[in-house]
């Protein structure tokens, strides 16, 4: 960690990288980092939220900073992580959010005048995004402002992408509870025999004749021949 001079009240700031810049943010909005594992997409949201993960069971919305900064996409790699931060604005409610980035560096301790304004000339991002520039050895870390880099209307968005997540949980769920229930269906087969109908009282009711055939009339006619 750099510090800054004795005797100063010193801001806190922890820098990253995206592309092939590298910026910082005030350490007091940061709550953590977390490793970039697997990032849900959630269609039908502007390019530059990445999707949802899993944060031990509840869904953090992820924005790819370097698609809001102008930048193409970010590559997830092995040094790619997320940056857990809450963004609050006057007309909408504190929203946490990830933010992914290339890689984490270091945090700094830095004198209030060593902070210095953005200048006329782009730097290679959109200039209100900045809230001012620090040199360190020598470089310039840029410093974010997450209230200009999202808008109100873009938090809000981001705010709903776990709503819209959980309602395409749901309704994929249902299509497959009613796709498992059409196949548990039975089935008539073709090969299945007849039923046999069951016996109605009239047929047990007739006595059926064991006796061979012949053998009542033969004994009639012994008798007639004795009378």
């Amino acid at each position: 960690m750099e510090t800054a001079a004795a005797g100063t009240a010193a801001v806190q700031f922890m820098t990253f990288h995206v592309g092939a810049n590298e910026y910082a943010l005030s350490l007091l909005g940061v709550e953590e980092i977390i490793a970039c594992e697997t990032i849900t997409q959630v269609p039908t949201t502007p390019r530059f939220i990445r999707g949802v993960v899993n944060l031990r069971g509840s869904a953090l919305p992820v924005v790819d900073l370097g698609a809001k900064l102008g930048l193409d996409r970010s590559a997830i790699t092995r040094s790619s992580c997320i940056v857990v931060a809450e963004i609050a604005s006057a007309s909408a409610p504190a929203t946490r959010m990830g933010l992914l980035v290339d890689a984490v560096g270091q945090v700094l301790e830095v004198a209030p005048p060593s902070i210095r304004a953005v200048p006329a000339f782009g730097p290679g991002v959109r200039l209100d995004y900045l809230a001012g520039m620090v040199e360190i050895d020598a470089r310039f870390v840029l410093v974010l402002d997450l209230s200009r880099v999202l808008s109100t209307e873009e938090v809000l968005v981001v705010a709903t992408v776990e709503d819209l997540r959980q309602s395409l949980e749901l309704a994929a769920a249902a299509a497959a509870a009613s796709a498992a229930a059409s196949a548990a269906e039975p089935t008539a087969s073709a090969e299945e025999p007849a039923a046999v109908p069951p016996a109605t009282e009239m047929d047990a009711a007739v006595p059926v004749s064991t006796a061979p055939a012949g053998r009542g009339r033969k004994r009639r006619r012994g008798a007639r021949e004795k009378s």
